[in-house]
């Protein structure tokens, strides 16, 4: 990975640090409803990752809720796979 290619995460990389950050300070507001989850990522999307684990929603009573925080890092590994494979061909 060259210096720019660096360079060119580091806004990413800054806001994700800040989301963890959120998350660790406030939880209450690093969540959102399975029906937010969905309308803002779309639901093939956060259902896809749940199923591969790479998702981990928290149950509040029957009600089922996502970590922006962990959506976004999911969102920025796979925005990175994509741009190496990109670069591939």
């Amino acid at each position: 990975m060259s210096l720019l290619e660096v360079i060119d995460q580091v806004p990413e990389i800054s806001r994700l640090i800040a989301l963890e950050l959120k998350r660790n300070l406030q939880p209450h507001e690093d969540s959102i409803s399975t029906r937010e989850a969905y309308e803002r990522y779309g639901r093939g999307w956060i259902e896809r990752y749940t199923q591969t684990k790479d998702l981990h929603p928290q149950f509040h009573g029957s009600k089922k809720m996502y970590s922006i925080s962990e959506i976004e890092r999911v969102k920025a590994k796979e925005n990175v796979a994509a741009r190496l494979l990109i670069k591939q061909g």
